[in-house]
């Protein structure tokens, strides 16, 4: 447009110089002639003439050139508009989306299907809605075509989602085989990783050694907490029973020191436990000693009763010790129970037990007292 607007500039100034030259009547000054020779074909004229001519047949090159570039011009403006009306459509869906109106929304998703971004935003947001609406079968169709699209990151959601859609309908296993498969490809995906625990904990399978001690890391006091509490205790179980299958002794105890306070007190039981079947029955008791006193009985106390070593009579006397300070501890009742009656001291056995079961009614005490009284009742 500059370059036009300078030419026309040009043009009018010569055109002004002669006219003011014709005027006054004055004599041209002597600029010169230009002679054109083609074949047999001459032209003569004068520079002003040559120079405005050239101008003008520029400017007429120019407009051509606008001319033959217009119907691109109106085509790119159409697509534009186009273009427009697609993200008004897409926006509507958004907002129907955010409202719950997941027909509606759907519906206006599917009304985008150009250009390719727009397209694939349109199948994105259209699953979702059909997927939160219950419509798993079409939603999988449109998950299909956006795992085909080609656009970046479009497998992937197409993939999570699909998993999604596998928790949605109960399907567990197939659902944690495959969130498996995508954490590892994807292991900091806090979705994935949810996605996950969730499959894991509506299925009895063990997670993988590699993904376990993956999500427990994401359980840090500084990370971003995905698992839920009564997983993490299930995953924190399996690795302590793992470990002492491969009897890492020293692995078990770092585990162990990793473990975050809260979680120590839930899994005391289970770490003694570790200890004593490693042949540590000292170690164990030891350390079972100190987590009853720190509060943490109600895990240690179940192997307090049952474990092998010589030691019984110590801690009998060492339940009747803590006993003074807790008379109505229903836990220690309930182990120093099991206690007598492991070593034949049935009636004690019992009035420990039935204090226990008045003090709180717990399966596991109201089975002990039962098969005690079955003995008793048994007995000549």
């Amino acid at each position: 447009m500059k370059a036009v607007i300078a030419v026309i500039a040009v043009i009018l100034v010569l055109l002004l110089l002669a006219a003011a030259f014709g005027l006054s009547g004055a004599s041209m000054p002597p600029w010169g002639q230009v002679t054109i020779n083609v074949g047999s074909w001459q032209v003569e004229m004068g520079l002003p003439l040559f120079l405005i001519s050239l101008f003008a047949l520029m400017l007429m090159v120019h407009f051509l050139a606008i001319l033959w570039k217009l119907p691109k011009r109106w085509m790119h403006w159409l697509r534009q508009l186009s273009a427009r009306k697609k993200e008004k459509t897409m926006l509507a869906g958004i907002s129907l989306f955010a409202q719950g109106e997941w027909q509606k929304s759907h519906e206006c998703f599917a009304e985008v299907n150009q250009p390719a971004l727009h397209a694939s935003l349109g199948r994105l947001f259209s699953a979702l809605a059909l997927i939160n609406q219950q419509s798993f079968t079409k939603a999988r169709r449109i998950l299909d075509a956006l795992s085909a699209s080609g656009v970046p990151e479009s497998e992937r959601v197409a993939e999570i989602k699909q998993a999604e859609i596998e928790l949605q309908l109960g399907h567990y296993e197939s659902a944690f085989n495959e969130l498996q498969r995508l954490f590892v490809l994807h292991p900091h995906n806090q979705h994935v990783a949810g996605l996950l625990v969730r499959a894991y904990s509506n299925q009895d399978h063990p997670m993988p050694a590699a993904l376990r001690d993956r999500l427990l890391a994401l359980t840090g006091n500084k990370k971003p907490v995905v698992v839920l509490w009564i997983v993490e205790r299930r995953l924190w179980r399996e690795k302590l029973h793992e470990l002492l299958e491969r009897g890492d002794i020293k692995a078990l105890n770092r585990a162990w020191q990793k473990m975050r306070r809260p979680m120590q007190a839930q899994l005391a039981g289970v770490y003694a436990e570790c200890l004593g079947q490693s042949g540590l029955h000292e170690q164990a008791e030891r350390f079972m000693h100190q987590a009853i006193e720190a509060g943490w009985g109600g895990q240690c106390l179940d192997y307090y009763a049952l474990m092998d070593s010589g030691n019984a009579h110590q801690r009998i006397a060492q339940l009747e010790k803590w006993l003074q300070n807790k008379p109505r501890d229903p836990a220690l009742l309930l182990c120093l129970g099991r206690l007598y009656r492991r070593h034949g001291e049935r009636e004690r056995a019992r009035q420990c037990l039935t204090l226990s079961l008045s003090l709180a009614a717990r399966s596991d005490a109201a089975k002990e007292l039962a098969e005690l009284l079955n003995e008793q009742g048994a007995a000549p």
